[in-house]
């Protein structure tokens, strides 16, 4: 299989201070995915002659890989926050899912 292997981390619920679930980072969940692609997401600078400035990261993922909008995921010595929904591809002539395109971006804090 081509591609590079990814960690997803999915987070346990614990209860905060006014008694409302949270998400528990402390021992998540770990699941390798390989298959992966990783590009960064270039932002245009308005100066002319300047470079894009990276902004977050596209992670291009297999069809079937378990991966949700609240999961971080590790990649690159990285550790990245899901953001927004993971967008599924779908071939418009056969059905078949072709894979999932997710947004991340780094974790703050």
């Amino acid at each position: 299989m081509t591609g590079e292997p990814v960690v997803r981390l999915r987070g346990g619920t614990t209860e905060d201070r006014y008694g409302n679930q949270a998400a528990d980072w402390g021992t998540p969940d770990r699941l390798t995915i390989t298959g992966c692609s990783l590009a960064p997401r270039l932002q245009a600078e308005n100066l002319e002659g300047r470079q894009g400035v990276v902004i977050g990261w596209t992670l291009y993922a297999p069809p079937d890989a378990d991966i949700q909008p609240t999961d971080r995921i590790e990649a690159r010595g990285k550790t990245l926050e899901v953001d927004g929904e993971p967008g599924v591809w779908t071939s418009p002539y056969t059905g078949r899912e072709a894979g999932i395109e997710l947004s991340l971006k780094t974790v703050e804090g």
